[in-house]
């Protein structure tokens, strides 16, 4: 589901510059989702597909201003903090979702996608460079070696990304577990991480309102669960 979503809304927003049409991220979104439920309507339910629309509109929604807390003092701490703070937007969005479908928070997240991140985007590099090698590798050996070449670079950045992902999961401590959250209480989540973000934007109380709100409706359902389970 992520690649679909990411495909269409690349096409949505290459359509625009085309058309010469400004473009709004957020109706990219939207309509690359109707798309995706027009052919295929069960995808809504699909985990996937619901995690890959959180970390974008948790990215969308909270990466600037997470960046923009700390001015890293050099190009490559810059880069380290924008990974990270990549990484902490995600997970802010996909939040509610693992704690209801998965029960659990990864506590290593982010100190794994500071690594895992930028090898997925050489991953995906070496992805097109193998396709193109092997579409030309049918007419001229040279290209055959080459191609072998960026799959064997390929095969060797995956192999690393996965056994660092199981050993970052390994860990002592690496799995907050026992997290039962209801529906309601993820729809409360959504609706914090929305206003606090709106009003970290639009500095309007009723976003900040909104969301405080919401939190404190989840913490006493929270409570109130963990009082019905101690007198059980």
């Amino acid at each position: 589901p992520s690649v679909v979503r990411a495909a269409v809304m690349i096409s949505l927003v290459m359509m625009a510059d085309f058309l010469q049409r400004r473009s709004n991220v957020f109706n990219s979104i939207a309509v690359s989702a109707l798309v995706i439920l027009f052919f295929q309507p069960l995808m809504l339910f699909k985990v996937g597909f619901q995690l890959s629309y959180g970390a974008v509109l948790g990215i969308l929604l909270w990466q600037a201003p997470i960046y923009r807390v700390w001015l890293a003092p050099n190009a490559l701490l810059n880069l380290a903090w924008e990974i990270t703070s990549v990484s902490i937007a995600a997970q802010i969005g996909t939040l509610p979702l693992v704690l209801y479908y998965f029960h659990q928070f990864p506590t290593y997240a982010l100190l794994a996608n500071i690594v895992a991140v930028p090898l997925s985007g050489w991953v995906l590099y070496a992805g097109i460079a193998l396709f193109f090698t092997a579409l030309f590798a049918q007419w001229t050996s040279v290209f055959a070696f080459v191609s072998q070449g960026v799959g064997w670079v390929m095969y060797g950045l995956v192999w690393f990304q996965n056994h660092f992902l199981t050993f970052m999961g390994s860990l002592p401590g690496a799995l907050i577990q026992g997290y039962m959250t209801p529906i309601s209480s993820a729809v409360l989540l959504f609706v914090t991480i929305v206003g606090v973000a709106q009003f970290l934007q639009f500095k309007q109380t009723k976003w900040l309102l909104s969301g405080l709100i919401s939190l404190t409706i989840v913490g006493v359902q929270t409570l109130y669960d963990a009082y019905q389970n101690s007198i059980r």
